[in-house]
């Protein structure tokens, strides 16, 4: 190991929100415009836009009804003001929309099928953040890996779906899952500059699909993970569900910083807790995870690198990258936390002293 993150005392970002906004949002985007830094912020069905100093630049209201209607907004991919795509609750198609809130085409892709039904967009922008990714006229968008109960199953399925913003079709992605674990079906995906990284939530390695279509599997494991990870089981009994969730080890999101070259990998280790712990704790736990690990890889996904990030201290997963570093949202139990805040602590890589190595 021989670089570290390190917490920046300057240029702490805090925004004021107001009792109106939730502290804690399920998808944020930093964006670029006229050369300055917005941080696109969804609350329910509108989003916001700040400037990193605080002012607030822009806010679209989306209806929830009618022929503009979004009904149950969950996330949202910003490619400029005329072009946001938004992702209701129903998986199977997603909007264009406009900075005005108005609904430019819906986009349907019911007519590519799993199985026995349509495909499904991920639009889990939270807990294991998949990015959607614009190259050119085409919008590479993550799908659900379903959990099958075969290797061989896993295989068949295409990690994505492609849309092309010209023609209005899309199609599956041409690449394939590995032979894993079905147990290991959750999971978050970058794009760095040698192609498609994901990350599996329980195993100890990432899946590479490289920019000559290559696919490997590389090692990649946290000092904190136990050499194989539990697998993650749905349990009728949501009590035990929950004890499994928070007690056992996972990895979260994959992340790339394209200023720097280099990739994030976040490992939370599981903590101790009570059985008898009332349920609203366990959901707590889950939405605000006492602690995690940065696992700090260079573009070859060599690891050179780990920080366990300090207890109760940063949200691992509101965080955003920028050519100052990576910011990470503050804990609800961080001391500094206000509710009528957005707060982030900036955190940079730095080469550790060899007498620390």
């Amino acid at each position: 190991m021989t670089h570290e993150l390190k917490l920046s005392s300057a240029d702490k970002i805090e925004i004021f929100i107001g009792p109106k906004i939730n502290c804690e949002t399920k998808c944020m985007q930093l964006i670029r415009y006229k050369e300055k830094d917005l941080l696109a912020y969804q609350n329910k069905g509108e989003i916001y836009f700040f400037d990193l100093n605080g002012n607030l630049f822009h806010k679209i209201k989306y209806e929830a009804k009618g022929p503009n209607g979004i009904e149950g907004l969950k996330g949202f991919f910003f490619v400029d003001f005329d072009t946001i795509y938004t992702f209701p609750g129903i998986p199977w198609y997603f909007f264009h929309t406009d900075s005005s809130g108005q609904v430019i085409k819906k986009i349907d892709i019911t007519h590519l099928k799993v199985d026995s039904g349509p495909a499904c967009i991920n639009d889990d922008f939270y807990f294991n953040p998949n990015e959607v990714v614009k190259k050119n006229n085409n919008l590479y968008l993550p799908t659900y890996l379903y959990d099958s109960n075969l290797e061989n199953e896993i295989v068949n399925y295409s990690t994505g779906i492609i849309y092309d913003t010209e023609t209005d079709q899309s199609e599956f992605s041409p690449y394939h899952y590995p032979p894993i674990d079905p147990t290991q079906y959750m999971h978050s995906r970058t794009h760095g500059n040698n192609g498609w990284v994901y990350s599996f939530s329980n195993l100890n390695k990432l899946f590479l699909i490289n920019k000559d279509e290559k696919s490997q599997l590389r090692k990649c494991k946290s000092r904190y993970a136990p050499d194989k990870i539990p697998k993650y089981q749905t349990n009728p009994d949501i009590e035990k569900e929950v004890h499994n969730t928070v007690t056992n080890p996972s990895y979260y999101g994959i992340l790339f910083d394209k200023y720097k070259k280099i990739y994030y990998r976040l490992f939370y280790p599981g903590i101790e807790v009570d059985k008898n712990t009332e349920l609203s704790k366990y959901f707590s736990l889950i939405e605000s995870p006492k602690l995690f690990s940065v696992i700090i890889l260079n573009e070859n996904l060599e690891v050179i690198g780990e920080t366990l990030m300090p207890e109760d201290s940063y949200n691992p997963y509101m965080n955003f990258i920028n050519k100052d570093g990576l910011h990470f949202a503050l804990h609800v139990n961080h001391p500094d936390f206000d509710p009528d805040y957005l707060k982030f602590a900036r955190f940079s890589v730095e080469k550790l002293n060899s007498s620390n190595e």
